[in-house]
């Protein structure tokens, strides 16, 4: 049985260690190692910002993410956090009870007395977090198995809630991330669009507009979406409608076609139908196949094509950011395989969703690769190439 201090036993305390008992707080706090502790391997503590632990107080969910072979995540509705867990040779008790005082607790007149207080459990190790981009590679490797090649045929397609349980990112993130790539909702199930398919179903928009003569800035919604009903399902065209006409035109129900959207589309179709191309010929074939009233610029391709202006002609080919590996010192092993040097700007597209708040691309590349110049222009390269 533990036996509990007094305020004589604490008045001893306090003149051992040399202390005015006046100046202290009329509340002392007594710690008693409890007899039956908790099962600490049922528990973690987890350190977090006081907005993630105010928002868990008022019942904001947090969910862990991540699969046996992933490194862990913490996602909120719409931010996710890298997991670590660290070390302190502090000791972190777990309490049955801890009273804390009022700020005016000094001035106030109270009688002396004593709280007594079990201690539950000792941690030495305690989870860390820290704000990371969302882990949306496997989310692109997922839709694509199954791509949406027709209407008619919805069998494949993923929930929302079936889409969280693999891909590391919150639910707001995932949605974000799904309206940034050919991908469409139907029956409750995202799918993503095959490219000959999504090729057809611009197409269907471009013709009819050329067609009818239309300003590209005044093409009216409820008109173009009424014509073309006869072809596909109007919950499905109204989807490509609102990705590639995404801003107002001056006319009442009218929107302005996103021309880097339907060029960047057209650009990344034809690098898609072979390995490589001359450059000048794919930027020919490019500028012919957009609509008149679009021109084509090789910065709208930069996160999606690789040029090589070393090699004699000049080439290009699909060299996808959302393809390579989102481990820092992977991504850029691929990166210098493809090409021994880079400049800041060639880099960029395909490092920058690696950055953080604290490490910007020239922080990034100077810590993982190692920079030289050569006629004055700076480069960065493998750190331990050549």
């Amino acid at each position: 049985m533990t036996l509990e201090r007094t305020i004589e036993d604490i008045d001893k305390v306090v003149l051992h260690a040399k202390l005015d008992p006046e100046d202290l707080m009329p509340q002392s706090q007594v710690l008693h190692f409890d007899s039956n502790p908790l099962d600490l391997t049922q528990l973690r503590l987890v350190e977090m910002e006081p907005t993630l632990a105010e928002g868990l107080i008022q019942g904001q969910i947090l969910t862990f993410r991540g699969q046996d072979q992933d490194s862990l995540v913490l996602c909120t509705q719409d931010q996710t956090f890298d997991v670590k867990e660290a070390e302190t040779s502090n000791s972190l008790l777990i309490m049955d009870r801890l009273e804390f005082p009022r700020p005016t607790a000094l001035t106030e007149v109270k009688p002396r007395h004593v709280a007594q207080s079990s201690v539950l459990g000792v941690f030495h190790r305690y989870l860390e977090l820290k704000p990371c981009q969302p882990r949306l590679k496997r989310l692109f490797d997922h839709m694509k198995q199954s791509p949406l090649a027709s209407s008619s045929d919805l069998t494949s397609g993923s929930s929302l809630s079936q889409l969280l349980k693999c891909i590391q990112c919150s639910e707001n993130e995932l949605i974000q991330a799904l309206a940034q790539v050919p991908t469409v909702q139907l029956e409750g199930r995202w799918f993503y669009l095959e490219p000959d398919f999504r090729m057809k179903l611009l197409m269907y928009f471009t013709n009819y507009v050329e067609m009818n003569a239309w300003d590209w800035d005044n093409v009216v919604r409820e008109d173009i979406l009424e014509m073309l009903t006869t072809f596909e399902p109007r919950n499905l065209l109204e989807q490509i409608f609102d990705y590639y006409f995404d801003s107002p035109g001056s006319k009442p129900g009218a929107f302005k076609m996103n021309r880097a959207k339907v060029a960047r589309f057209h650009g990344e179709y034809l690098l898609e139908s072979g390995s490589a191309f001359a450059l000048a010929d794919f930027q020919k074939m490019w500028q012919q196949s957009v609509p008149e009233c679009l021109t084509t610029e090789l910065t709208l391709l930069q996160d999606i094509s690789l040029v090589d202006r070393e090699s004699a002609p000049p080439l290009i080919k699909i060299f996808r950011e959302r393809d390579l590996p989102e481990n820092v010192q992977e991504r850029l092993a691929i990166l210098f395989r493809e090409k021994e040097k880079w400049t800041v700007e060639e880099m960029t597209p395909f490092v920058e969703k690696l950055t953080s708040a604290k490490l910007n691309v020239n922080a990034l590349l100077t810590k993982y690769a190692r920079a030289s110049k050569i006629n004055g222009v700076k480069y960065f390269g493998a750190k331990h190439g050549k």
